[in-house]
């Protein structure tokens, strides 16, 4: 019969099509996601530049990825906050679309799908993104401490209210209670310096999980073809 390292082989393919079989399943929805995003972004029309002010009674703010792309704030959002929070809310949103956030946000979830040992990288990308937006609208107001209050006040008043946002869309407000604790005491601390190496260790943990995948189905499709010899010579 197969031995043992055949067994494993058969064993690690089927892990790898499971994981590719989500992983495309994940790339299509995420498809979806975004070409309705950009549908629903053309759709809207601007009060001013990139904004979409709708009224509503819900706080919400986000940003929609599309061409152009869309920065959606509810009039309740607008409401609870002070003139120069609303400027960072906006800076951080406009961060979100200019940057492109988005696209890594749903290229690691795919990735995360097809290997669930990315699931931690996945969610320190949802976090990192975030966390630039954050400095990015920190810098453009030049005031850290109205940036944390900024972010403080839109937090609490997000979690007044529910409100269905797409599934691309990049919100000031998302995130666990205790993630916007940590954003908040990092943008009362002083700045971190930029580090390159961290991205570039991301991107290749990235193209090295996928070309493991591959090489593992290849593998694997050698060694079936080989216990179908086996069981042809029975």
């Amino acid at each position: 019969g197969l031995g043992f390292p055949d067994v494993v082989g058969l064993l690690a393919m089927a892990l790898v099509l499971c994981g590719l079989g989500s992983a495309m399943v994940r790339g299509v929805s995420t498809s979806r996601a975004l070409v309705r995003a950009s549908r629903t972004a053309h759709a809207l029309r601007p009060t001013g530049g990139e904004l979409v002010l709708i009224d509503d009674a819900v706080p919400v703010a986000y940003s929609v990825l599309g061409f152009p792309g869309r920065i959606v704030v509810s009039t309740a959002m607008l409401a609870v906050l002070s003139a120069g929070e609303r400027r960072v809310l906006l800076a951080h949103e406009a961060s979100h679309l200019r940057n492109r956030h988005q696209l890594y946000f749903g290229l690691t979830r795919l990735a995360a799908a097809a290997d669930p040992l990315l699931r931690p990288l996945a969610r320190a990308v949802s976090r990192a993104v975030e966390r630039a937006a954050d400095e990015d609208a920190a810098a453009a107001v030049g005031d850290r401490q109205l940036a944390a209050r900024a972010l403080a006040h839109a937090a609490l008043a997000r979690r007044a209210g529910a409100h269905p946002v797409p599934a691309v869309a990049l919100g000031v407000a998302d995130g666990s209670a205790g993630q916007m604790v940590d954003r908040v005491r990092s943008l009362l601390a002083p700045p971190t310096p930029y580090r390159q190496l961290p991205v570039i260790l991301v991107l290749l943990a990235a193209v090295a999980s996928w070309a493991a995948a591959f090489v593992l189905a290849a593998w694997g499709d050698g060694l079936v073809e080989v216990a179908e010899a086996v069981y042809a010579r029975r």
